[in-house]
């Protein structure tokens, strides 16, 4: 039996199930050996879902270089979109679809044949990125530039098309910034450790007491511990990275401030900490101040 968890930007685990899992869906055609043996899997979707780790979870992604490869994978998305997000019933609504400019014809065709034949939609329309962007800012006729996680594309538009001819392609993206970040840290000598890879006890103010290595995690998968290194590092770009906005010089660059890296959850758990105790001390002055005045005010 398999464990299929998806999370961020369609990013999916698998693992074999445990005793006690629930049998959600039958197992998806591509799924590993192991699964497909049982018979069985169980689908988890969303960041929440990989951020406990499990055994024998393996990552996968149904989109490659900004196209949909595995289909059956990218039906456990829309599930999950539809129900536990939009909470709707699919064949209640007609569906606006939103494609990259450059999608084949064979991917808009299978994604059609999976909104009329298992959702049942009423009426789907397609429209590509660059001209729901410029739809966006009130224009008909605009050159978008489209950089995300998967790829960067830039796409002319005129009233309303997409010049096809036209569209220009780069692998460079979000998730190459990231690897490359990665992999500058791990020639340095540094190892990225994820947050499951450690045990952390926290005194009563907050403070950090003791940090140890977890135990019990033996069977984590390389690629689980991967995707949680670049969820680390990306955290790190997102909060410290900047584009310069002129050629590099290393005279220039070493007078750049370093700050101090914490990671996103440690300062959420903090911020929590401050503004807890912030409005117990407020009350407990609240309080004393009144029974004072009330006090003075008895023996007036």
């Amino acid at each position: 039996m398999g464990v299929v968890a998806p999370a961020k930007d369609g990013v999916v685990g698998q693992r074999a199930s445990t005793a006690g899992d629930k049998m959600d869906v039958d197992a998806p055609a591509s799924a590993p050996a192991g699964a497909a043996a049982s018979g069985n899997a169980r689908y988890s979707i969303g960041t929440s879902a990989l951020a406990y780790r499990k055994d024998h979870m393996e990552i996968e992604n149904p989109i490659q270089d900004g196209l949909v490869e595995n289909w059956d994978l990218m039906e456990k998305v829309w599930d999950h979109a539809f129900k536990d997000r939009l909470r709707i019933q699919p064949e209640e609504h007609p569906m606006l679809l939103a494609e990259p400019s450059f999608n084949s014809d064979a991917c808009r065709e299978k994604m059609l044949e999976i909104m009329f034949e298992k959702y049942k939609v009423p009426a789907v329309f397609i429209s590509k990125n660059a001209v729901l962007s410029a739809f966006s800012c009130g224009r008909s006729t605009a050159v978008v530039l489209d950089s995300g996680g998967g790829t960067t594309c830039v796409a002319p538009v005129h009233e309303g098309y997409v010049l096809q001819k036209a569209v220009v392609r780069s692998p460079m993206c979000g998730e190459k910034i990231t690897d490359y970040l990665l992999s500058v840290m791990e020639s340095k000598g540094l190892s990225v450790r994820p947050t499951y890879t450690l045990n952390k006890k926290l005194a009563k103010e907050g403070s950090i007491l003791k940090v140890s290595d977890a135990t019990g995690i033996q069977h984590t998968r390389d690629s689980y511990k991967r995707f949680m290194q670049k969820m680390t590092v990306n955290d790190i770009k997102e909060t410290l990275c900047r584009a310069s906005e002129t050629h590099f010089d290393e005279a220039s660059s070493s007078t750049v401030p370093i700050y101090i890296y914490i990671y996103t959850y440690i300062y959420i758990y903090i911020c929590i900490y401050i503004y807890i105790y912030t409005y117990i001390y407020i009350y407990i002055y609240i309080y004393i101040y009144i029974y004072i005045y009330t006090y003075i005010y008895i023996c007036i």
